[in-house]
């Protein structure tokens, strides 16, 4: 089935819905507050294990008054069924051995019955974590730019090269997008923010990949019979439910594997699974609405 939807005039629209989303989710974000992984900022994460129920504020009130020092306290579950609390220092705060006793002291003084035990400590300086993020942010750089140059020789003859901006200017408007959900929920943007925003990107190139094979397949036949702005709606139309279908399917699976996730208190798989449900309906609804009216206007311009 193909539709007669003229995205090309409604472009400023889409333009218009695709900034109000992304800024209102930025704004929100950065009021609710953004937290950070340790693998980026640096500090330390301290394991408990334990029995039976525990306050996790409580735990935090006796962490500012042990190690005079915030933290984050999170309860998680693993695999096994132990349950467990995670505390973590963010910044440039590391807790020497010393602390790592007086703290265990403490916490098992303060829940006598609930068998605190120590686990695992891992620590990260702050150079090593702005390292790490450094590197992070260059692998995606060095992505995109390799996709743009994909996509500029795969279709020099309509224009290659702004064709794979646009594909990177909507990408980026998806980015944020992630961001702004992965804040909202109160994950930390760390290395399975990265992950998601790499396949996205997957995801969503190959969207646009198609759109604009079908746009250099319809110039060949429609160039003498039709404007640009009109065998570019005719491609958009004909990829259209294709691209839908793909995307639906896509999130069907992974809504379900969320929501097992929720009923077994898995976090991790919760942090990468939200954003990334997100994540494919903003590229389904870029690479339609976004990436190819753009090039339509830069082409024009051009």
């Amino acid at each position: 089935m193909i539709t007669n939807i003229n995205f090309i005039k409604k472009f400023p629209v889409f333009l218009t819905v695709s900034l109000i989303i992304g800024l209102s989710g930025i704004i929100i974000a950065f009021v609710m507050g953004v937290r950070i992984d340790i693998q980026f900022s640096g500090g330390t994460i301290i394991n408990y294990s334990y029995e039976g129920e525990i306050d996790t504020v409580k735990v935090a009130e006796t962490v500012r008054t042990s190690v005079d020092a915030e933290s984050d306290v999170i309860e998680t579950e693993d695999i096994t069924g132990t349950t467990n609390f995670r505390i973590t220092f963010a910044g440039t705060r590391h807790l020497e051995i010393e602390e790592q006793d007086k703290l265990t002291h403490d916490l098992q003084e303060a829940f006598p019955d609930s068998n605190v035990k120590l686990g695992q400590v891992a620590s990260v300086s702050a150079s090593s974590g702005m390292s790490f993020f450094v590197k992070c942010l260059v692998a995606i750089l060095f992505a995109f730019i390799m996709l743009v140059i994909y996509i500029g020789f795969r279709f020099k003859k309509i224009g290659g090269w702004s064709a794979g901006l646009c594909s990177i200017i909507a990408l980026l408007n998806e980015i944020l997008i992630v961001f702004s959900i992965t804040a909202i929920f109160g994950f930390t943007i760390g290395d399975t923010f990265m992950a998601v925003a790499l396949t996205i990107a997957g995801y969503s190139l190959n969207d646009s990949i198609i759109v604009f094979d079908r746009i250099r397949e319809n110039r060949t036949t429609y160039q003498d019979k039709m404007s640009i702005e009109e065998y570019t709606n005719l491609s958009i139309n004909q990829c259209l439910w294709r691209n839908i279908n793909t995307s639906i399917t896509t999130i069907s699976v992974m809504t379900i594997v969320v929501i097992v996730a929720a009923i077994f208190g898995v976090t991790a798989i919760l942090a990468f699974g939200i954003p990334f449900i997100v994540g494919l309906a903003m590229g389904a609804f870029s690479s339609l609405c976004f990436a190819a009216p753009l090039w339509v206007r830069m082409q024009k311009r051009h």
